[in-house]
């Protein structure tokens, strides 16, 4: 009887031990996590507008976005570094779709140009 009670006791230990170290992960996790906005930043490709939609005005399912003012889709989205405005890699592809109407976006180097 005395080992069920220890088998027990070790298996809460290890329990404890267990949820202890989770709680570690998550709170080191969260500490270093990007805050999620409410807002997208786009560019329009063809108009050179910046756009900052809410999550809830993206329509559609997709890449490209449809611009509010003109009803194309000809918005991707963006991201700022050093105060300049790139295309990221993963949304590259989606120039390729957009070749004919593209201006304002540098294919070879995904930045994006300033609108006259």
């Amino acid at each position: 009887m005395a080992s069920v009670f220890a088998e027990q006791r070790g298996k809460l230990i290890l329990a404890g031990v267990m949820l202890v170290i989770a709680i570690g992960l998550f709170l080191f996790q969260a500490r270093g996590a990007a805050e999620l906005t409410n807002t997208i930043n786009f560019v329009c490709v063809a108009t050179g507008e910046l756009y900052e939609l809410g999550r809830g005005e993206v329509k559609g399912l997709g890449l490209p976005a449809v611009n509010p003012d003109t009803g194309q889709a000809t918005l991707l989205p963006y991201a700022e570094k050093d105060g300049r405005r790139f295309i990221t890699r993963r949304k590259a592809r989606f120039l390729k779709q957009l070749a004919d109407v593209n201006k304002y976006v540098d294919p070879k180097t995904l930045e994006v140009r300033a609108a006259p």
